[in-house]
């Protein structure tokens, strides 16, 4: 087993190399952590496993020990995972369900249970925030982080819905002008 004192050395060690993957192992035991460089070096655990607990028909198997390979490393297979693990980070999950959209639908669904029950938005963010999401998840600055990344996208979201809607108005408008000016006398239909 690797001591929790050594989890910080392949962090620093890749900071001075400037790389972006460290990785620490007694060969059986594997960290495999995410370099950050930044005003300070900050370094997150992607993966942790021990060889000889693997099951080697898992397909999550697969996937950690394809990520580590050679054709691995070729594919960028760490850069899929990590994409995958920040998809699936707490604050981020936490600031989702936390969005407008998200309450809008859990008030919803309550009314539809409680045939038409008034429940207010704010007070499901209140439950949401007593009683259902952890503390850490709603605060600090990964969790600050998260909720402008849900803004973010509900935005652009919210534009593209917005061009659409604008573009079919503009479609029905073109082609009500065609059928107006079809049915004028000396229009093309006259020709």
């Amino acid at each position: 087993m690797l001591k929790a004192v050594t989890a910080e050395q392949p962090g620093y060690y890749a900071s001075r190399e400037g790389v972006t993957w460290a990785a620490l192992t007694n060969a059986d035991h594997w960290r495999v952590y995410k370099v950050i460089l930044g005003k300070r070096v900050e370094f997150e655990l992607l993966l942790e496993f021990c060889i000889s607990t693997l099951d080697p028909k898992a397909e999550s198997t697969i996937e950690i020990l394809y990520a580590i390979c050679k054709e691995g490393w070729k594919k960028s297979a760490l850069e899929s995972l990590d994409e995958k693990h920040e998809a699936l980070n707490r604050y981020l999950v936490g600031a989702i369900i936390r969005s407008k959209h998200f309450v809008g639908l859990i008030r919803r669904k309550l009314r539809q249970v409680h045939h038409g029950a008034k429940v207010d938005v704010d007070e499901i963010l209140r439950l949401l925030d007593k009683d259902v999401l952890k503390l850490e998840v709603l605060g600090g600055e990964k969790a600050e982080l998260a909720e402008k990344l849900v803004h973010k996208a509900a935005k652009k979201l919210a534009r593209g819905k917005a061009a659409a809607r604008a573009s079919k108005t503009a479609e029905k408008k073109g082609s009500n002008e065609q059928a107006k000016t079809a049915k004028q006398p000396g229009g093309p239909a006259a020709l």
